[in-house]
């Protein structure tokens, strides 16, 4: 949160739905996590297509499995099957050369051009069995080949775990480089990074709406905090909310349409409002002497949880939606600090991560809805600004001025996106459709 002045083959549209077993391998919520060794041989070449896609897919597939902390390559070096005397759809492997260098998952594919479209499948197999988990089957332009590596390391996790992959997902974040601070979008990994604004000014606090087709932010290009989206489609912006007073922290509802953001246009104290996307409507939700900023909603839309300095110092509060009365979830009691900030609901309903100055730096850390069992993620340095993935099992967030990952439990963490400048902000997209 940005310290204000108030605290301050198939067509690449349309692929085919993911066969998979009942029977999946990998929990991937349970207590106690397991790293799965997964064998990605090289993949079958068909006519026309560009045999060297065959190494380039499962590489790219391997790395986006790797990012979530699930799973590990095993080394290619290693394999005892030697390339092309096995089919892609497995008939003839000898699962021996795969237990024996304790691979869990066998992935396998086949690509060939397909009426100007590359059409590539895979199938994921359960080493301990031989058992087929799945396939799937999807197509791209072969300029658009790194979508559909994306595509496949997407099937292939939904096959092994049952839940959606994260590798359609994006990031958008500020960055000071330019000397102005500016919205940049990247994916999930940090590649691909692309300049969103360009207007020279300051612009502030990104967050993406359900579908993933917009952004939201704040931004100063006309000397003073206005709320804007921009429309990746349509590639323009459209300015939402330019009321007096302050326009900051747009976020939409889980269901779309809706946005909660802090005006303070009324009296002239911040609060959280909720207005349809075009900024008309506006409904006051809180009706405080204090400053109510950084709303975030619950996953079933029903509550938000914001900061407020209500209390004397900026804390976590909960509001159910047509209620009046705020709870407060944040107490240096209960582990959290004095001053806790800047607030991300779980998508998946279950926890709250959150930022809180402690020794004189800010702290990435997690608590139950009710403020009970708060963990805290982060020791090393300044850490702010978290933010969820699709499936709620790691965190985006800022680690002194670079946009860094880390699992839910704070381990594996690690910078993503590369460049220079200080980047703030981070906003983690939905799963995309590209």
């Amino acid at each position: 949160m940005s310290r204000l002045p108030v605290f301050l083959f198939l067509i690449a549209f349309a692929a085919a739905p993911i066969a998979h077993a009942a029977e999946h391998v990998i929990d991937i919520f349970r207590p106690e996590k397991v790293v799965h060794p997964v064998a990605l041989p090289l993949f079958e070449a068909g006519a026309g297509a560009d045999p060297k896609l065959a190494a380039a897919f499962p590489e790219a597939i391997g790395k986006d499995l790797e990012f979530t902390g699930l799973f590990t390559r095993v080394d290619r070096n290693a394999y005892l099957e030697k390339p092309g005397t096995v089919k892609a759809d497995g008939t003839g492997t000898k699962w021996e050369d795969w237990t024996v260098l304790k691979a869990s998952l066998l992935v396998r594919g086949a690509f060939r051009l397909d009426a100007g479209k590359i059409s590539a499948k895979v199938w994921v197999f359960n080493v301990a069995d031989g058992a087929k988990l799945g396939e799937h089957q999807t197509a791209e332009t072969p300029d658009r080949a790194w979508i559909l590596a994306h595509r496949l390391a997407d099937a292939v996790y939904e096959i092994a775990t049952g839940e959606k992959g994260i590798f359609s997902s994006r990031l958008a974040f500020i960055n000071n480089r330019t000397g102005n601070k500016e919205v940049f979008s990247a994916l999930f990994d940090g590649s691909r990074e692309a300049g969103i604004t360009k207007n020279r000014s300051i612009n502030l606090s990104p967050s993406w709406s359900p579908d993933g087709a917009k952004i939201s932010f704040t931004s100063y290009v006309r000397n003073h905090p206005d709320l804007y989206f921009y429309d990746r489609k349509a590639d323009k912006f459209f300015r939402v909310s330019d009321r007096a007073g302050i326009n900051i922290g747009g976020v939409w509802s889980p269901h779309g349409k809706v946005m909660a953001a802090t005006l303070s246009s009324e009296g002239g104290t911040p609060d959280i409002y909720l207005m349809g996307e075009d900024g008309k409507g506006a409904k006051r939700l809180t009706d405080h002497w204090a400053s109510d900023v950084a709303p975030t909603w619950s996953h079933d839309a029903t509550r938000i949880a914001f900061v407020s300095d209500r209390g004397g110092t900026p804390n976590v509060y909960i509001l159910k939606i047509g209620e009046k009365e705020a709870t407060r979830v944040t107490f240096d009691s209960n582990g959290a600090g004095k001053d806790n900030q800047s607030p991300s609901w779980s998508p998946r309903g279950d926890r709250i991560a959150f930022q809180s100055r402690m020794g004189g730096a800010w702290q990435i850390l997690t608590m139950k809805p009710d403020g009970s069992e708060v963990r805290q993620l982060t020791a090393q340095g300044n850490n702010e600004d978290p933010v969820w993935s699709p499936d709620g099992r790691l965190l985006a967030f800022i680690h002194d001025g670079r946009v860094w990952v880390m699992e839910a439990d704070g381990t594996n963490a690690r910078q993503v996106v590369a460049g220079g400048g200080a980047s703030s902000n981070v906003s983690w997209s939905p799963r995309l459709a590209w």
